[in-house]
């Protein structure tokens, strides 16, 4: 609407000016075209090119940054005008990085190579031009809405807010979608080249999936405002099933305690296109979206919603949601119930206590002793279920658990919604940790507890020196 009005505007505009026998203004121009700059990998150090557009003022004041990512068989040469368009009319800074390219080697394809392409372009934007720091916008649509929520998965302190559209999320289910009567079609061909070969094929390819595959680790999203659209149709007239959407959204609010998105809504979304009761979030009325909403549903900051359409992605009504987000103190600590929200940017040292709490759970869930015994204090103590309500004092006590014989079925710990708070030389790291496991019957399960976590900065480091787990 906003568009079909300064057209108009132009064009009467322009009717008056020749009605004086003044020259009208020159029809209006596309998106300018982007310029390309070469950025160091901080990994490999190969030359890694970004395309970027960048607004008169943005060296010399405080400018958003717009991090837009090409699709699964693109590179940074990708146009993307109504993307580039957005970003122009909001005077944004605009980049779009080749994260190693069109998605069918292994480099590619959410690899860490590929993710730190991106945080190396980030950098480079913030060191060529005066970025908002607290306006770092991150969006992408099939494979460039993978990325987005691989992106906000693996780096979510890294974003102000996240933007994923119709993006594959389970590459084994995406394989075996593109592989009818199980013969692999282009994209299953494609995804076998990045993993190593087809889901199966050894539990070294399986990990290669499951490392590439957001829907496994959005539950570190935390507090990142992230939205995730399909259209209804997708899987049937486009290449990825809208349910990978709401998986994404079932991982997250999950991890956070909130509603999830039922089988049942998944089928009648899928057999019918519509949902045979909506709730209050479903009917909500959204100006800013140009489509019907069919489903529409929060956890904590992170969104999701089914639109009438296909394989797509509506630019202007992302960056309009985009643009009411920033990274900073909220003055009620938390964020509003309006659309306009804050959160907390972490420091170096909080990302360095999560990256301890995530190393000491990995070691519990491993059995490794040593590595848990070098992250805790001698007199590390502890409440916690197995103590039976006493306070347990020193390391025997869990060495015992690690002695015992550990089981053959695949488990992971995943920290959710951390926070962490700094008193001098002592910190609280506070989360919600999510236990994924497999059951005597083979069924994956999952188990919930809060934690609390105290450490201790020494001349050794950070040490861990008291827990509270409590099952929710």
């Amino acid at each position: 609407m906003r568009r079909q009005l300064l057209f108009l505007l132009r064009s009467v505009l322009g009717g008056l000016l020749l009605s004086v026998g003044l020259a009208a203004p020159a029809p209006c121009a596309g998106p300018p075209r982007l310029n390309v700059a070469e950025v160091t990998s901080s990994v490999d150090s190969a030359r890694q090119p970004v395309a970027w557009w960048a607004p008169a003022a943005a060296r010399e004041t405080a400018t958003p940054l717009l991090v837009s990512l090409h699709t699964w068989s693109s590179t940074y040469k990708q146009d993307r005008p109504e993307w580039l368009a957005e970003a122009v009319e909001r005077e944004w800074i605009y980049i779009q990085p080749d994260f190693r390219g069109v998605n069918d080697h292994p480099e590619a394809c959410g690899s860490p190579l590929a993710m730190q392409d991106i945080l190396d372009a980030i950098d480079w934007a913030c060191v060529t031009f005066a970025v908002d720091r607290e306006r770092i916008y991150l969006a992408g649509v099939s494979g460039g809405g993978h990325m987005t929520m691989q992106m906000a998965a693996h780096y979510p302190e890294r974003f102000s807010a996240a933007s994923a559209w119709c993006g594959p999320a389970d590459l084994a289910d995406w394989y075996r979608f593109h592989s009818p009567g199980g013969k692999a079609a282009r994209y299953a061909q494609m995804i076998a080249a990045c993993c190593g070969g087809p889901p199966g094929a050894s539990a070294d390819v399986d990990e290669q999936y499951r490392a590439r595959s957001p829907v496994f680790h959005l539950a570190e999203v935390g507090d990142l405002p992230l939205d995730i659209h399909a259209g209804v149709l997708d899987g049937k007239t486009g290449s990825v099933p809208f349910a990978h959407s709401l998986r994404c959204f079932n991982t997250v609010a999950s991890a956070q305690g909130a509603a999830l998105v039922t089988a049942s809504e998944m089928d009648q979304l899928w057999e019918r296109g519509r949902l045979d009761s909506p709730t209050g979030d479903d009917t909500i009325p959204d100006d800013s979206y140009p489509r019907a909403i069919l489903l529409r549903r929060q956890a904590g900051a992170t969104r999701v919603t089914i639109f009438q359409g296909t394989h797509e992605a509506l630019p202007s009504a992302a960056c309009e949601w985009l643009s009411g987000a920033t990274t900073g103190d909220h003055p009620t600590g938390g964020r509003p119930a309006s659309h306009h929200f804050r959160r907390t940017a972490m420091t170096d040292a909080q990302r360095e206590l999560l990256d301890l709490s995530r190393q000491l759970l990995d070691a519990i869930t491993a059995g490794d002793w040593g590595r848990y015994a070098a992250l805790c204090a001698d007199d590390i103590t502890c409440f916690e279920p197995e103590a039976r309500g006493h306070l347990v004092s020193g390391l025997p006590f869990h060495k015992f658990y690690f002695d015992l014989p550990g089981g053959d079925s695949p488990r992971q710990s995943t920290i959710a919604s951390p926070d962490i708070r700094i008193i001098g030389d002592v910190a609280v790291v506070c989360y919600v940790r999510v236990v994924q496991r497999v059951d005597a019957q083979g069924d994956p399960v999952s188990s919930t507890a809060n934690e609390t976590r105290i450490w201790q900065k020494t001349n050794a480091g950070w040490k861990h020196i008291h827990f509270h787990r409590t099952p929710v």
